[in-house]
């Protein structure tokens, strides 16, 4: 709730001015409710905030009868932290809920409840901005966005291979989306039946990894 965010941001705010900022961000995890002049503070201090919208897909009637309209809108936020500068992770909270991140994706898009009510519209945000979480985002959220989260030179080489693509469907269709094969370092560990090893495999996996092969 938004009295804890408040504590928290006290407390790392304190710390920061003390001994300066972490070398790994400080993270809040949830955002069940979150004012928006809470939204400046979080910025200012580098704080990710990490929501998880699936919780909306799955018990998004029960928050906002417990919550209420006005509070309902400031649960879980995704497109006010864009807006401000915020870093926007994609999370689950698994086993809590269902941790599929094309799943949690389409719940970024669509934020519907199980009864088909949207929760908090004015937090949706786009299918590519929702790929972005669970990819750059995720990886500055971990401290990680020097080696993870995007395809380029010197990046690890993790990939992962989908049979549509996610930002180009009807946002009803995200999920649906199927993993064909996944690549961790330059090596397919899952699906490599349907992507088998070809010659210059190596020199791929070097360019990759930015690992010279001898």
């Amino acid at each position: 709730g938004d009295r804890a965010i408040d504590h928290a941001i006290d407390i790392i705010a304190e710390a920061q001015d003390t001994y300066g900022r972490n070398a790994l961000p400080n993270r809040f995890e949830h955002g069940g409710v979150v004012r928006p002049g809470q939204l400046e503070r979080i910025a200012g201090a580098g704080i990710v905030l990490v929501p998880q919208p699936h919780f909306i897909t799955e018990f998004g009637d029960g928050m906002a009868r417990l919550l209420g309209p006005r509070r309902t809108a400031w649960s879980y936020p995704a497109k006010s932290l864009l807006e401000h500068g915020v870093v926007l992770p994609g999370s689950s909270d698994r086993p809590v809920s269902n941790g599929r991140p094309l799943d949690v994706m389409q719940s970024f898009v669509e934020r519907l409840t199980p009864s088909g009510a949207v929760y908090g519209p004015d937090e949706r945000i786009t299918a590519a901005e929702a790929l972005a979480a669970y990819t750059t985002g995720s990886a500055a959220a971990t401290g990680t966005a020097d080696v993870k989260g995007r395809l380029a030179p010197g990046y690890l080489a993790d990939l992962v291979f989908l049979d549509q693509d996610p930002t180009a469907v009807r946002s009803a269709d995200i999920s649906a989306t199927q993993v064909l094969a996944t690549m961790v370092g330059g090596q397919v560990r899952f699906g490599a039946d349907s992507f088998p090893a070809r010659e210059h495999t190596a020199d791929l996996s070097a360019a990759l990894t930015g690992k010279e092969t001898r």
